[in-house]
């Protein structure tokens, strides 16, 4: 003999289930939902300066025929007691960019109405960061740092010693010694001259 429960009993049990399920689904919810307290530090940071232009390189210049199918790391570091802003970094930091480094197509002409050829694409790296001193160790390095790069065509004349390169506009073109273009873009300072004059 099988006895049925009596319809309160099922209730009571289908309650009783429902709240068990609740309270099971409660704790997990809880559990995942808990923040930890972020652990603090002795350390007092403070941003010197923000968004500083720190280092610039040359990378080179390639024709068309040095096309670099796969991209190429290029390191820039700021050695131990570079002074930047007035402050003396306290480490050296090594920041990588890769490119694939790419010539000319060999058919464009720095403007419009020049027949100058373009030989060659020149590759300039600006490294910028934001300089920030430790309180703590009276230490001073790089947080933030990002590197850019600037493409610029330009015609290597037959002399071999100077380039013509053309404005931001592509409308005027001047000529300077390969030394001072390579020079202007290892300056952070000088480097717009070549770059958007």
């Amino acid at each position: 003999m099988v006895k049925k429960l009596t319809r309160n009993a099922m209730i009571l049990l289908f309650c009783m289930g429902l709240v068990v399920l609740f309270i099971v689904g409660y704790l997990f919810i809880r559990d995942k939902d808990s923040v930890e307290e972020p652990v603090k530090s002795d350390e007092e940071i403070v941003v010197v300066a923000e968004d500083v232009k720190l280092s610039s390189v040359y990378v080179g210049s390639i024709s068309k025929e040095e096309n670099m199918e796969n991209y190429q790391p290029i390191e820039m570091t700021i050695k131990e007691g570079t002074k930047i802003s007035g402050v003396k970094m306290s480490m050296d930091q090594t920041f990588i960019k890769y490119l694939q480094l790419q010539g000319p197509n060999g058919n464009d002409t720095l403007i419009k109405s020049s027949k100058n050829i373009i030989t060659h694409n020149a590759y300039s790296l600006l490294l910028v960061g934001d300089i920030v001193e430790n309180k703590k160790n009276q230490t001073y390095y790089i947080e933030n740092a990002r590197i850019t790069y600037d493409m610029i065509p330009l015609v290597l004349n037959e002399k071999k010693n100077t380039i013509t390169i053309s404005d931001s506009k592509k409308t005027k073109e001047k000529t300077i010694t390969m030394q001072e273009f390579i020079d202007s873009l290892k300056d952070v300072e000088k480097r717009n001259k070549v770059i958007s004059w």
